[in-house]
């Protein structure tokens, strides 16, 4: 069983209690997503959770999610002039300051942050895993969040949760669930640009750090990430 596996099993229902507004109803975008992204994270089972969780949870993070989100293309404008960017970050801040409400941007982005951040917390438990004995760093981070935004991946992403949120206003929260499961099952090694370049990471960084062993450098206390036996 990987994590990704137990992300599922651990959510089951509870996308369609988000979707349905009862448990955001009043609260700020913005919090709504701190709550799902605290959720999501914390299911995945790494070693030295604290640790872990302190580099996870930490608002620069987040933000590496929203910009990603940001990119989900029928919400970027044309316009790529300097007053056409600010215009876009100006929205994007108001956006996240609004109150919760079901429509089809907040559903497009909703589902767009899930998804994007599941895909990204699958490849860093790849990277991280006792296979590669490399740690969960900042810099692990980083690989994640890079190889994933400039991946064909991310891209398909965006355009199926495009097509499936410009169907219809009237959207019902199975339905949502049905798609997120869906987007969430397609795992990134279905990109196999994206897959090679994880595993040829995940070589790399294991044979600098038997490098390091090898020359007596002591690796620091490693927070790679443990699968969990079924």
């Amino acid at each position: 069983m990987n994590g990704l596996y137990i992300t599922n099993i651990s959510l089951l229902g509870y996308w369609e209690a988000v979707f349905s507004g009862f448990r955001f109803s009043g609260r700020k975008i913005l919090d709504c997503l701190q709550v799902i992204h605290t959720d999501i994270v914390k299911v995945w089972n790494f070693c030295d959770p604290n640790e872990v969780m302190a580099l996870l949870l930490n608002k620069d993070f987040r933000e590496n999610i929203l910009e990603l989100v940001d990119l989900i293309e029928c919400d970027r404008q044309n316009d790529v002039t300097v007053g056409g960017l600010a215009r876009m970050l100006a929205a994007l801040k108001q956006w996240r300051d609004q109150n919760w409400t079901r429509g089809p941007r907040e559903y497009r982005k909703f589902m767009a942050y899930i998804v994007d951040l599941t895909h990204i917390m699958d490849i860093l438990f790849t990277l991280t895993d006792r296979e590669s004995n490399q740690e969960v760093s900042l810099s692990t981070v980083r690989v994640a969040i890079n190889a994933y935004r400039h991946s064909s991946k991310m891209r398909d992403v965006h355009t199926k949760i495009c097509a499936f949120t410009n169907t219809s206003s009237i959207i019902s929260a199975s339905d949502l669930t049905s798609a997120i499961d869906a987007l969430v099952n397609e795992r990134y090694d279905t990109d196999a640009s994206l897959k090679s370049t994880i595993e040829k990471e995940k070589t790399s960084a294991g044979g600098r750090r038997a490098r390091n062993i090898g020359a007596g450098i002591r690796p620091s206390s490693g927070t790679p990430a443990r699968r969990v036996t079924p």
